[in-house]
């Protein structure tokens, strides 16, 4: 594959078909690198179909495209959301959500309110709002459809949202990690001690954490990032690890904001026994 990539001329369309065949996943990855490497390079086009996580994971999401019963989306979709939106994984809830915090907050949020049928609920982030919107929209049309979906956009979109087409967002008028923060930093003098353990640094570290917090909150300006920066601020604690620790402590403090939020897409969830939250 290589070779023939190398043998292209300047400006040339390259197409690959299903271009993990054969490779191992990191390989995968490396290759779709060292494709974007390419046509930076030769000004060449690269156009690939794949049905692998491994191989969308380096590109931009204005680079992934999708077919959607006739309908073409563009934006960081991945193949297990379009195995939900095809029914090719049971379930009886989707709800799509804009980036991966968001996927990360919601899951926080229902396993927070309890009694939900957590296995049956399939939550994907799609990129962006409008990719979230367009996927809904034609997941909830689609007459083979056998069960529902709803979209669950940042803040700051608030006048799109519809409960009727099934749009709702999530707490805050910003981003969700700016939401989040800003609600664990008004509660941090008195929850600086669960903030420490969560983040698996003990008690003894809280005020260290208080620290750390708070002068990163002045300085940072991409809330996107905050979580890296924070983890690396405290022993390169994981970005995972600091996002989780914030939005258990949000849901723990503030459950008032997660009961609203449940409850505003309740008569969509699925519960255990079958009663409605």
């Amino acid at each position: 594959m290589v070779a023939e990539v190398e043998a292209a001329s300047p400006g040339a369309m390259i197409l690959i078909e299903e271009i993990e065949n054969g490779l191992h996943p990191v390989a995968t990855q490396r290759m779709v690198e060292y494709l974007i490497g390419v046509a930076h390079r030769k000004s060449c086009q690269v156009i690939f179909t794949t049905h692998s996580n491994d191989a969308l994971a380096p590109l931009p999401s204005k680079a992934i495209w999708a077919a959607l019963q006739g309908n073409v989306i563009q934006g960081k979709l991945d193949v297990k959301a379009l195995r939900t939106i095809t029914g090719q994984i049971q379930a009886k809830l989707a709800i799509f959500v804009e980036d991966d915090f968001a996927e990360f907050m919601v899951l926080t949020a229902l396993r927070s309110h309890g009694g939900i049928e957590l296995d049956e609920v399939k939550v994907h982030a799609m990129g962006g709002h409008d990719p979230a919107i367009k996927v809904n929209t034609h997941h909830n049309i689609d007459p083979t459809a056998s069960y529902p979906s709803i979209c669950i956009l940042d803040g700051d979109q608030a006048e799109r949202a519809n409960p009727d087409k099934g749009i709702f967002t999530l707490p805050g008028s910003g981003y969700p990690e700016a939401h989040v923060l800003e609600r664990v930093l008004d509660c941090l003098d008195e929850g600086a001690g669960r903030l420490a353990v969560a983040l698996h640094l003990g008690l003894h570290a809280q005020e260290r954490v208080k620290k750390v917090v708070t002068e990163r909150a002045l300085t940072n300006w991409d809330r996107h990032t905050i979580w890296e920066q924070i983890g690396g601020d405290l022993d390169f604690t994981s970005g995972h690890i600091v996002k989780s620790a914030f939005l258990t402590t949000w849901a723990q403090k503030f459950p008032e904001e997660v009961k609203a939020l449940v409850q505003e897409i309740g008569n969509k969830l699925p519960r255990r026994g079958g009663s409605q939250p």
